[in-house]
């Protein structure tokens, strides 16, 4: 599920595929509001990020409503998910949790995570180690896990940034798939929220393009672990491969 022409699947759109997946995009911005419910025949469900909201669902953007409903569907499912940055919004609002505009101020370039011992033991995030590097581009936060989650990890700014819930669903705040591009084009639109932050918009895609062979390293193999969940909770009564994003 993508919801603008400058936050699709990124990297993630790629690794996946390499890992087999075969792959269906639902680009909000041009295909309309999505559905309420998975069709049959779908293994999985991504949902990637936006510079719109959860609170923007009863006002200018009413089709996110749908899409909390489509993510609580697969959760209940059982069907691997994936939401991530706005993705993990929904995904925790949709299912009990809560979410709003961060108390201090935006997360924005390349930032540290730090990983509990939950994410030691956990099926994507095992084997990265206690702290992370991570592009971080966000206006909101998730103030309350949904009942059950598991917390993965948290950063000095907001402790919620992965999480968790059941087997077989994750939510992370951050953005692994973000290419230095896309970085620069955030950087750009967001060139005044940087600058109330001190930080130069130049700079910041500069820091994202240095750091991308470290970041890229780290955040694949996720990626394949998620293509691995996906693989191995198929049944025989499903089309293998279509993954929408």
């Amino acid at each position: 599920m993508e919801h603008l022409a400058d936050e699709g699947a990124g990297a993630f759109g790629g690794w996946l595929a390499e890992a087999g997946l075969d792959l269906t995009t639902h680009r909000v911005h041009e295909d309309g509001p999505p559905p309420r419910t998975l069709p049959e025949g779908y293994d999985a469900l991504v949902a990637m990020g936006g510079v719109m909201g959860v609170g923007d669902a009863d006002t200018t953007h009413r089709w996110l409503h749908n899409e909390m409903a489509l993510l609580r569907d697969a959760v209940e499912k059982s069907l691997p998910v994936l939401g991530v940055c706005l993705g993990a919004q929904l995904l925790a609002q949709a299912t009990g949790g809560e979410v709003r505009t961060g108390r201090i101020g935006p997360e924005l370039g390349v930032r540290r995570v730090h990983l509990n011992a939950n994410a030691t033991r956990d099926p994507l995030l095992h084997g990265i180690g206690p702290v992370a590097d991570v592009v971080q581009w966000h206006f909101d936060e998730i103030v309350t896990l949904p009942p059950g989650a598991t917390l993965l990890a948290g950063s000095p700014m907001y402790p919620h940034q992965a999480f968790r819930l059941g087997e077989r669903a994750w939510g992370v705040q951050f953005h692994p798939e973000a290419l230095p591009s896309m970085v620069a084009r955030w950087a750009a639109a967001d060139a005044a929220a940087l600058a109330a932050e001190g930080a130069d918009p130049a700079e910041t895609a500069r820091q994202a393009a240095a750091a991308w062979p470290d970041l890229a390293a780290t955040w694949a193999p996720v990626a394949r672990r998620f293509a691995a969940v996906v693989q191995d909770a198929r049944t025989p009564r499903r089309t293998a491969g279509a993954t929408p994003l």
